[in-house]
């Protein structure tokens, strides 16, 4: 009888720890946090200084976001930036686990996709034409999208399309997992100028 006290007075406290335990150790419960330090930049409501080039991540791809923070994570993105902004985002990609960068994707992904108005100056009906020659085959359409992993970019912000082409051609933006489509990408924006870039840009915000 003594002894079946023992196990209960034992027992109990035991799984008490372990329910603690599992709380304390949820990392999607200290993930939580980091969203909110997400969305100073990447909500529709943002409004800090910072957020000019920082793209809305309402209802975008799940798998396109996680590729996106895997290459922050790996240097592929942001590596030696010297925007303050860009080094905070890379800072925080690396110090998270891949279940947590998961959380975040999922977060963004199963927000509405928000449209932005802000563009840049350029030249529409050029950059039409060098849309419809170059990008629309990828971009334009969900078939396209689907058969080519690439992300719809029209709600996107003006400055920031425009600075990813301009990185772009560089070689300042990389991909961790490379594949056809990708390579292309870096490959037809080496064929513009940055006024062919923004003429692109001001085309694809005045659709």
């Amino acid at each position: 009888m003594n002894k079946i006290l023992v196990l209960a007075f034992l027992t109990v406290p035991l799984i008490t720890l372990q329910s603690c335990s599992s709380t304390v150790e949820n990392p999607h419960e200290n993930v939580k946090q980091t969203v909110l330090q997400c969305n100073n930049c990447h909500s529709a409501t943002a409004s800090t200084s910072a957020t000019q080039n920082t793209p809305l991540l309402g209802g975008m791809d799940e798998q396109y976001l996680m590729e996106q923070l895997d290459n922050f994570r790996v240097d592929k993105r942001g590596a030696g930036s010297v925007s303050a902004a860009t080094q905070e985002m890379s800072r925080q990609v690396k110090a998270l686990q891949d279940d947590e960068l998961r959380y975040i994707a999922n977060y963004y992904a199963a927000l509405p996709t928000v449209d932005s108005t802000e563009t840049v100056a350029g030249d529409i009906n050029n950059g039409k034409a060098l849309y419809a020659t170059n990008c629309k085959g990828c971009h334009s359409s969900a078939i396209g999208r689907f058969f080519t992993d690439s992300p719809k970019i029209s709600h996107l912000k003006g400055p920031y399309i425009f600075e990813q082409l301009t990185l772009f051609a560089a070689d300042k933006r990389n991909f961790n997992v490379e594949n056809k489509h990708k390579n292309k990408m870096v490959e037809v924006s080496k064929l513009f100028n940055s006024k062919e870039l923004s003429d692109i840009t001001a085309y694809i915000k005045s659709k």
